[in-house]
């Protein structure tokens, strides 16, 4: 590709001896000029000279500007001036070269000077692009960062075109390959569950056409015949004027939350159908004192035909003394999240009964009343149903233990998944930065230094390129295999970014880090990939020390050493030069 100039800047780009013999031509032809076509007797003493400087300026900068005009006023002076060729110092002269030189001058003063606050402002801009390219460029990081965190993939649809773009984690979600599958509704259609894709597509249409947000789930089914919940989130992006320009929204992988559901339903439907066919009676109060639920035993206790009857009425209309005997009765039970005892109740035909009442209160996390639990037998059964009363009540808080066991399992694995990475298994940048900065806390502190430790592996998109993406994140378990057995148990490893990894040594030294990173270069070097082979890292050391503002400037001092140890050949540690 050919070197191109532009006039308003070849003075910044040729050479001061080139600029200075262009503009020594300039002037030369500008002086021919003069003596062959515009004689002196013509008059008009500087016509080709004021173009000879200005063009200079123009062209070769201010030195080769000044040289011309310095040569123009002395050829018009002893060439064009009356009388002609001869040197004659008279004040007319004098104020026309004056006047030539001064103009001149001013001439090539705003010549450069504009275009040097031209290049500034061009500069300014061009700045400015970089800039929002770095932030953008940063986005994206973030936006894939953020994708493998939480198993998500984004989506948008451009609705003037008809055309649909997936990031990669969307295919990784959906089974599917970017190199052989093009992103589009047909192929969305060939995956989705035969049983979900109507109701599906249906609201994903129906949003499309009122414009409004939509949120949906559904099955695909992979390649290998499994099956994965998608949960789907989408909604229509509009421009500055408010005119549509797309649809965008992400898709998360909701396998395990579906499945915690599923269970939990499933447990709930044999918790209902156990209560349903109970030989007792069973309810469930508000804190009111109204019926939110019963089985038919209980309805049969109080005379109602089906349990439907009961549901918002009160109970204390069963209540053998309607006055102050409920409220002492209920106050108590929910003071005391439960009550067992016998009572007197009152049939729908006003006959007394005399019950076995057994109840529990439910709280959430606050404490906060839910609802009242009891189950009710009628005395005459008392002999018979009291060991049964003691095994339902057993496994009713069995069943409860286990939801709550489910609810509490689910929630740790959501919380583990959102700080940890899924291929490696170590922790991912949220996991770092919430690290980092209670290190930095404890520093200050403590007053002890800690260590960072940002390590790269060398060519690792080679390793894509020629064994595969399989492959290279056989490579990434390996690695972070060899930090887990290597580091102590003090120690913290994070998968930072793609290939790289973050790593803090609390209570350590410049040197001690040093032999830590040395070992775990020597370690990952001498440990061949069954496939990719020999793999090596690049490392990257710092010192956290208590004079620093902030935790970020150990990792940024890191990042730099890191990046010189890559310039500096790969496969070797680098720390920072003053410490």
């Amino acid at each position: 590709m050919g070197v191109q100039f532009n006039l308003n800047d070849m003075h910044a780009k040729l050479s001061l001896p080139v600029r200075f013999a262009i503009a020594i031509m300039i002037f030369f032809i500008a002086l021919l000029l003069r003596i062959t076509i515009w004689t002196a007797e013509f008059g008009l003493t500087f016509i080709t000279f004021y173009p000879a400087a200005f063009l200079s300026f123009y062209l070769c900068g201010t030195k080769p500007g000044f040289l011309v005009t310095a040569l123009s006023a002395f050829s018009a002076f002893y060439i064009s001036s009356s009388p002609y060729w001869i040197a004659d110092i008279s004040n007319a002269n004098l104020v026309a070269i004056a006047f030539f030189l001064a103009f001149s001058w001013l001439m090539g003063y705003v010549l450069t000077r504009g275009h040097y606050w031209h290049n500034l402002l061009i500069n300014k801009e061009h700045n400015k692009f970089e800039e929002v390219d770095k932030q953008l460029l940063t986005t994206n990081e973030l936006l894939t960062l953020a994708e493998r965190s939480v198993s998500a993939g984004a989506w948008r649809w451009y609705t003037d075109t008809g055309k649909m773009v997936w990031t990669e984690q969307l295919f990784k979600l959906f089974g599917l390959n970017p190199e052989t599958d093009e992103p589009s509704f047909d192929c969305w259609r060939k995956i989705v569950h035969p049983d979900d894709l109507k109701d599906a597509e249906d609201l994903i249409k129906e949003a499309g056409q009122n414009l409004h947000s939509f949120v949906t789930f559904y099955r695909v089914i992979l390649p290998t015949g499994h099956v994965r919940w998608i949960d789907s989130y989408g909604g229509p992006v509009y421009d500055k004027l408010g005119n549509l320009i797309e649809f965008s929204g992400i898709c998360i992988n909701s396998t395990s939350l579906h499945l915690a559901e599923q269970q939990i339903q499933e447990s709930e439907q044999r918790f209902r159908n156990m209560f349903t066919n109970l030989t007792v009676g069973y309810q469930a109060l508000d804190i009111n004192g109204c019926w939110l639920d019963a089985n038919q035993k209980m309805a049969d206790i109080l005379g109602f035909t089906t349990p439907e009857e009961m549901i918002g009425q009160r109970f204390i209309e069963s209540w053998s003394d309607t006055g102050e005997g409920f409220s002492t009765f209920y106050q108590h039970f929910k003071d005391n999240n439960f009550v067992e005892g016998e009572f007197m109740l009152k049939r729908r035909d006003s006959q007394p009964i005399t019950v076995i009442i057994s109840g529990r209160i439910q709280r959430n996390k606050e404490g906060d009343f839910m609802c009242a639990h009891s189950v009710i037998i009628d005395i005459s059964e008392r002999q018979k149903m009291e060991q049964k009363i003691i095994e339902m009540n057993a496994e009713l808080e069995l069943k409860i233990a286990e939801r709550t066991t489910e609810l509490s399992k689910a929630n740790e694995e959501l919380r583990h998944l959102s700080r940890h990475d899924a291929l490696t298994g170590l922790h991912n940048r949220l996991s770092a930065n919430e690290r980092l900065h209670a290190e930095f806390i404890s520093m200050k502190r403590s007053q002890n230094n800690y260590a960072v430790l940002l390590l790269d592996i060398d060519f690792f998109k080679k390793v894509n390129d020629t064994n595969g993406h399989s492959v290279g994140d056989s490579v990434l378990q390996l690695l972070a295999h060899i930090l887990k057995s290597t580091l102590r148990e003090s120690d913290f490893a994070a998968r930072y970014g793609g290939e790289e990894f973050l790593l803090l040594l609390p209570n350590t030294e410049l040197f001690e880090a040093r032999l830590v990173a040395e070992k775990i270069r020597h370690t990952i070097e001498a440990t061949p990939h069954p496939v990719a082979g020999k793999i090596t890292v690049s490392i990257g050391v710092a010192m956290a020390t208590p004079d620093e503002p902030d935790e970020y400037i150990a990792v940024k001092e890191a990042d730099d050493n890191l990046y010189a140890a890559k310039k500096s050949g790969r496969n070797c540690i680098m720390a920072a030069a003053h410490q």
